[in-house]
């Protein structure tokens, strides 16, 4: 009898136990999206972001003024934002901001990196640093001098409603927050896919009434128009979508002169065709500088690749395929072996090795959206051969998509 209770309270036991961790297992917040208004939706997988704590940082000098605006750690990566108001710096800029090593052990110097000067005398300087590994906390050098930045990770969420008011079409979600300019209520627009279609601008074109403002590089629009106060809602008729998805190889024959072909691909669900290749002799004005500081315009031939759409998404124009022309190079490690007596290749690698790219988007809609063929154009100067076999790579495919987003601000 003993040992019966004592099973019977052992059961009682183990099934409360279980009880307790199924509830707290149901309490748990799943947190589907990783976000920040200074990084917009984070999409990739691997670690989470991380922010600067209290940004902005304003360090007073006896000459001016230095803002730290904002620093993000993505994937190894460090970028900074630094502002110098009134401050005097040397024409050579490239050391102006440092971050310290991981180990605090030295300073390193950015491996990209860019600036803009204001007309009141503000100098912006915007960096990248390789940094493996997230942390707590930031060391910069400015100027020579160290300041210490607290780092936190960017918010997780279980909702788009936890965020700001949203709309989601087709898995593509915009998301809008209010910010306030002194006494003017202005929004700001974060756009989440659940494709290889990202939103990458709001309005009928590219750049229309939105600005790309995203320490991070990618897309988050801010509203340039008047004090939205007064508006009831907003309703957001077009948007424009990107696809960076990785494209396979598309191998290529290039005649003499022109040649039509029947060559598909695939952009997510999107099927395109390349049916014509074309050579034409004469046609690629480049300037070449001469000796004396003038330059001369030269000619040289243009391969012309023509791509029709097949049968894309529906409501969606593609305006611009960016595209690059080059050959695949294989190594190898050749290896002795003794069990055979032969040699034999191994460590084999394929790179893709650049040529040429159409450095611009060939528009192809007409004022209806009814034109339905792109030409991608890659030119060759007098001293460069045109291959007769090469290797196309699809960089980027931008379309119009016809979509209502409503939104009700009241």
């Amino acid at each position: 009898m003993m040992k019966k209770t004592g099973c019977k309270s052992l059961l009682l036991v183990t099934l409360v136990m279980v009880l307790g961790l199924l509830t707290s297992c149901s309490e748990t917040a799943v947190y589907r999206y990783r976000f920040s208004p200074a990084t917009g939706f984070q999409e990739e997988d691997g670690d989470i972001w991380y922010e600067m704590s209290d940004a902005p940082m304003v360090i007073q000098k006896e000459e001016g003024t230095i803002t730290i605006k904002n620093i993000i750690w993505k994937e190894k990566t460090v970028i900074t934002e630094v502002e110098f108001d009134n401050i005097e710096l040397d024409e050579d800029t490239s050391d102006v901001v440092r971050i310290y090593t991981e180990d605090q052990s030295k300073t390193q110097r950015s491996h990209s990196g860019g600036l803009s000067i204001e007309e009141n005398a503000t100098t912006n300087i915007r960096n990248e640093f390789t940094y493996k590994y997230p942390a707590d906390e930031i060391a910069l050098d400015i100027l020579g001098e160290k300041y210490t930045v607290k780092m936190q990770p960017i918010g997780q969420y279980e909702d788009f409603e936890d965020i700001g008011m949203h709309q989601t079409h087709s898995g593509r979600t915009i998301v809008l927050q209010k910010e306030y300019n002194g006494d003017i209520e202005k929004l700001k627009a974060y756009t989440y896919s659940e494709d290889v279609w990202k939103i990458t601008s709001i309005g009928d074109l590219p750049t229309l009434d939105w600005g790309i403002s995203r320490l991070t590089g990618g897309y988050v629009m801010e509203y340039l128009g008047n004090d939205v106060a007064d508006l009831d809602s907003i309703d957001v008729d077009n948007v424009c979508i990107v696809s960076e998805e990785d494209v396979p190889l598309i191998p290529l024959d290039i005649p003499e002169n022109d040649m039509e072909v029947d060559i598909p691909f695939y952009v997510g669900e999107d099927c395109y065709h390349i049916t014509e290749i074309r050579v034409v002799h004469g046609t690629y004005a480049y300037t070449v500088g001469d000796t004396d500081e003038t330059s001369t315009t030269k000619y040289g031939d243009e391969v012309l690749i023509k791509i029709e759409p097949v049968a894309i998404e529906e409501n969606t124009e593609v305006f611009g395929i960016k595209a690059t022309l080059g050959t695949e190079k294989t190594s190898g490690v050749w290896v002795y072996s003794s069990q055979t007596g032969e040699s034999e290749v191994r460590n084999v690698e394929t790179a893709f090795i650049p040529m040429k790219d159409n450095l611009f988007n060939q528009y192809f809609l007409d004022n209806n959206y009814q034109t339905t063929e792109t030409i991608i154009r890659l030119g060759f100067t007098d001293r460069e051969e045109i291959p007769e076999k090469a290797m196309l790579r699809i960089d980027r495919v931008s379309k119009f998509w016809k979509q209502n987003y409503h939104f009700d601000l009241k």
